[in-house]
């Protein structure tokens, strides 16, 4: 569990970066809509806060998550997140050996809102790709066998945008089809 909420805290402090570091009333244009259909899966967090990192956990399921192929319209449902706070949704690589590490598809980039009841939900279409990663080496989803020995997984991450680092953040797991 802890390995999963420094990856939550990394990839959030990373989703700000990429996002520029915003405001609450920041445009994103890249991504889709938000949206609540689809049937959730397999919980990523729980409602952790971390001591090190003050980033606070929400359970977000993610639908499908197992053999996806390119162009996969990928689900995320959250609740826990913080009420009626601006949310940064995007599909990323990160690591769960290596706190702080982690790369972005940032086409994916979608901003979403949570509801009155930390209710949250986004939607990213999957597709293949190669970025660098926060120690500025080249990461891919679907990973290969050097990402995999470094404990790279393929998700979707959640950070609020309204802090510069990220108070809420979540991520939720996927497997590529090879």
């Amino acid at each position: 569990m802890r390995k999963t909420i420094l990856a939550v805290a990394a990839t959030a402090a990373s989703l700000v970066l990429v996002a520029g570091c915003g405001e609450s009333g920041e445009d994103v244009s890249a991504g889709q809509p938000p949206s609540a259909t689809g049937s959730p899966s397999t919980p990523a967090t729980s409602g952790e806060k971390t001591a090190g990192a003050g980033v606070a956990t929400f359970e977000t399921k993610l639908t499908p998550n197992a053999d996806i192929a390119p162009g996969t319209v990928l689900t995320a449902t959250a609740t826990g997140a913080t009420p009626s706070t601006a949310y940064y949704c995007v599909v990323a690589t990160y690591s769960t050996k290596q706190a702080g590490v982690s790369a972005p598809l940032k086409s994916s980039l979608t901003k979403v809102e949570s509801g009155a009841d930390g209710s949250l939900a986004c939607k990213v279409t999957y597709e293949p790709f190669q970025a660098v990663d926060t120690k500025g080496v080249v990461r891919h989803c679907p990973t290969t066998a050097a990402d995999r020995e470094d404990g790279f997984l393929c998700g979707v991450a959640l950070a609020d945008a309204a802090t510069t680092g990220a108070l809420s953040a979540s991520l939720a797991s996927f497997t590529p089809a090879q």
